[in-house]
């Protein structure tokens, strides 16, 4: 079995120092354009995985976002995943997709019942949380409220095109909605991680 790829190899094959590398990784330093094209196509060529490789063992945090959608094949869930993917990819994230495939034979007039499914949104969360997940962004549809779905969440949590009264909720503007998802796990997930 090939050795995995580690940060020191994308440094080298990057012509960078690791902590320049790290730098990126972890989004704490402003790098230049350059420097960050070479790293990113150093990562790529490498096909360097920085969650497997176990990069932020120092605080726990695997940059990594698990998203589940009510409907992956809804065009407005397809154009929050893509604001997603750019915004997650700019900030070193990776993302982990569920999909629920609640879908409906009536072009979303009759939405399927949140509360039939709890057992299938629940299982699909702890199948994510396996996965050791920083946070978690839920993309229902329908702007229905969602309180009480869910059995436990013990990561950050933002729910999109959903309502709850105790969790933070953003209601469609995909590109704009995507940046907020992202950075309010990534503030949550950077204080949770801090306090351990």
């Amino acid at each position: 079995m090939p050795k995995e790829p580690s940060i020191k190899d994308v440094a080298e094959l990057a012509n960078v120092s690791t902590t320049s590398v790290s730098y990126y990784l972890n989004g704490k330093k402003k790098l230049s354009d350059e420097t960050v094209k070479r790293i990113e196509a150093a990562i790529a060529e490498l096909n360097y995985d920085a969650v497997r490789a176990g990069r932020h063992h120092s605080t726990g945090a695997t940059r990594s976002i698990g998203v589940l959608t009510e409907d992956l094949s809804s065009p407005v869930v397809y154009g929050i995943l893509n604001g997603l993917t750019h915004t997650m990819m700019r900030r070193s994230f990776v993302l982990l997709l569920r999909d629920l495939e609640l879908r409906d034979d009536t072009k979303g007039q009759n939405l399927p019942d949140l509360q039939s499914s709890k057992a299938k949104i629940n299982e699909n969360c702890q199948l994510l949380f396996a996965s050791h997940i920083d946070g978690f962004i839920y993309v229902g549809r329908g702007n229905r409220n969602i309180d009480g779905i869910f059995d436990y969440i013990e990561r950050p949590v933002v729910y999109c095109c959903s309502r709850s009264k105790d969790r933070t909720c953003v209601i469609l503007d995909n590109v704009n909605s995507a940046k907020e998802m992202t950075l309010s796990i990534d503030r949550k997930s950077t204080r949770l991680n801090s306090s351990h």
